[in-house]
């Protein structure tokens, strides 16, 4: 999300989660990530416990990413928003899942009795969001490798 799309989503949105949403948006630092994640760091063996789930990532900077939901820095707004809206037993789709937070998020809301399919266009994303599904035992998460979009 942008930080304009963040601001109109949510115009009460803190003051870390603007500059996080400018740091995310910044040339230099996409350019310092793309290189960083060419790196072959421990991060990839190396579970980080955000928001009660275990999560795994397999480049720089979604581990950096779930530093910064760990730390609560990121996403506050969809998952206070998740919480108000989704039910257990209901059915979610999680389109563009990317390695999982929301996914697993919406798994523990709707519990064994719902069902989630997390959709995943990039491959390596979706290897490290089955792995996240694994290693939290969301048995009723599935997560898909297609693109949704227009036919």
């Amino acid at each position: 999300m942008s930080l304009t799309a963040a601001n109109q989503a949510s115009p009460s949105a803190s003051r870390i989660e603007r500059a996080a949403y400018r740091f995310e948006e910044s040339r230099l630092l996409q350019g310092l990530f793309a290189g960083l994640n060419l790196l072959p760091l421990p991060y990839r063996w190396m579970p980080l416990r955000v928001k009660g789930q275990r999560m795994y990532a397999h480049t720089f900077d979604r581990y950096f990413a779930l530093w910064m939901w760990k730390l609560r820095s990121l996403e506050g707004f969809e998952s206070r928003l998740l919480s108000r809206t989704v039910k257990a037993g209901m059915r979610a789709v999680d389109i563009g899942a990317n390695i999982g937070l929301h996914t697993l998020k919406l798994a523990k809301l709707v519990g064994p009795a719902g069902r989630v399919w997390a959709f995943e266009a990039d491959r390596a994303n979706c290897e490290t969001l089955r792995r996240n599904l694994a290693a939290n035992g969301c048995a009723h998460a599935e997560a898909v490798h297609a693109a949704a979009g227009a036919a």
